[in-house]
């Protein structure tokens, strides 16, 4: 496959998941304020800027840092801005009657879960490029783990209540 379709399947499906949880997430907000609207367009400037960063992957045949570590920032730019935009919602209370108290942590650890093996990798990218790519497979694997513990803990707290 051409690296410029690939480019462009990874672009979209990231660019899908990020859009698909940003709808999530204001679905649940019952109105807006200046703080949610700033982390909301930081947010939105990180999906802009997905495609660039998704193409800068396959720049130097995997011995380029740059790539990995811009498209790992892009992400975790994105996510930190999410998990900002949680915390205004629930800092200001602008969720909407009926919204799960827990949703804030929810929406915190799932991101924050799925996003560290991003800041994991740009370490790796300075030493292995292809290795700190390859580390993001493991993406899944981290966050059905952490669910589980996080299951776990909560099941256990609520247990010795």
């Amino acid at each position: 496959m051409p690296t410029s379709y690939l480019s462009f399947a990874i672009s979209f499906t990231v660019i899908a998941i990020f859009w698909y949880q940003h709808h999530r997430l204001f679905d649940r907000i019952a109105h807006v304020n200046t703080q949610l609207t700033i982390w909301n367009l930081v947010s939105l400037f990180a999906i802009v800027v997905i495609p660039f960063s998704t193409k800068l992957l396959s720049v130097g045949d995997g011995e380029n840092s740059l790539g990995p570590v811009l498209y790992a920032s892009t992400l975790l730019l994105w996510g930190a801005a999410f998990v900002l935009m949680a915390l205004a919602a629930r800092r200001s209370n602008l969720w909407r009657d009926g919204t799960a108290g827990n949703t804030s942590g929810d929406i915190i650890f799932g991101t924050a879960t799925a996003l560290s093996m991003f800041a994991v990798s740009i370490p790796i990218a300075f030493v292995n490029p292809s290795l700190a790519m390859l580390s993001w497979l493991l993406i899944p694997v981290v966050s059905a783990l952490s669910d589980r513990i996080r299951s776990r803990v909560s099941l256990h707290q609520h247990d010795s209540h």
